[in-house]
């Protein structure tokens, strides 16, 4: 009966501090639904979070390892590798032209951008086998807590994703990686742009070459179209029996029998003779 008492006794505490606890609760419930925009992480709090997820220490495939300078004052692009498949040897989900594309614009803008690449490797030697065909930092393997963190705080799935993060550590957008590609693209279309451009200078260095050449030869071309203009005006003014004598002397001479076979013997006494001189020699 006694522990019966103790246990009945122990119950209603606990009820009344649930009760009592509940009151404080509800209060605190109505003061943040109240006055909730009081409650949110401020602006800055949240970039030193961003900028305390990257940590101190980086691998660098230039200097071996690098520290929090080697992001100062850049923009950053956080690289996050997608999930390996079982056939997989690395990252899974990498596309060939999303890394051609980080590639170019690395080189191009390094001194005020550099790109992290936060592995999802299942191993060492997978990591070491992805991360050894990029010029960029990239979060050491060993510091797993830090790269789980960093996937967990910008929603990062199992597909390879690019995140873009100012100077100041604000996210500019988790969709980089179509950016990052818009960008490669655009590069090339100027580029090819260019090279049109060029190729229309030298064409249109050829035609006015080839201009002066016709312009040359229509001034060699201008003496012989008067000399044929007033050849046609002295033609035309022409009587018939000039016309006449003109045909009459442009005429073959009409040779008679005789003097024609005299002609053709001739022409076969000297073809003998040619013959003649060519054996002897």
């Amino acid at each position: 009966v006694i522990n019966s008492m103790k246990s009945e006794t122990t119950q209603f505490d606990q009820l009344c501090a649930q009760n009592l606890a509940n009151v404080w609760r509800r209060n605190a419930f109505r003061e943040l639904m109240g006055g909730y925009k009081r409650f949110k992480v401020r602006p800055e709090d949240a970039r030193q979070f961003v900028l305390d997820s990257l940590g101190h220490a980086f691998l660098s495939a230039k200097l071996g390892t690098a520290g929090r300078a080697a992001i100062d004052g850049k923009v950053v692009a956080l690289f996050f590798g997608g999930v390996a498949g079982e056939d997989e040897a690395g990252d899974g989900d990498i596309d060939a032209d999303l890394l051609q594309a980080l590639r170019t614009m690395h080189a191009q803008f390094e001194p005020t951008l550099e790109v992290i690449y936060v592995s999802q490797a299942p191993s060492l030697d997978a990591f070491n086998g992805a991360y050894g065909e990029m010029p960029w930092l990239a979060v050491p393997f060993t510091h797993t807590a830090r790269r789980r963190l960093l996937r967990d705080t910008f929603g990062v799935g199992d597909k390879a994703q690019v995140v873009l993060l100012d100077v100041d550590g604000r996210t500019i957008t988790r969709d980089g990686a179509r950016l990052v590609q818009l960008a490669a693209a655009w590069e090339l279309a100027e580029k090819a742009y260019a090279d049109k451009l060029k190729d229309l200078g030298g064409d249109k260095d050829v035609k006015a070459k080839e201009e002066a050449v016709l312009r040359r030869d229509n001034l060699k071309v201008a003496p012989l179209r008067e000399a044929h203009a007033r050849a046609v005006v002295a033609l035309g003014e022409l009587t018939e029996a000039d016309v006449a004598e003109v045909g009459a002397f442009t005429a073959h001479a009409d040779i008679g029998g005789e003097l024609r076979e005299r002609l053709d013997e001739a022409g076969r006494a000297y073809s003998a003779a040619l013959e003649g001189v060519q054996g002897l020699s």
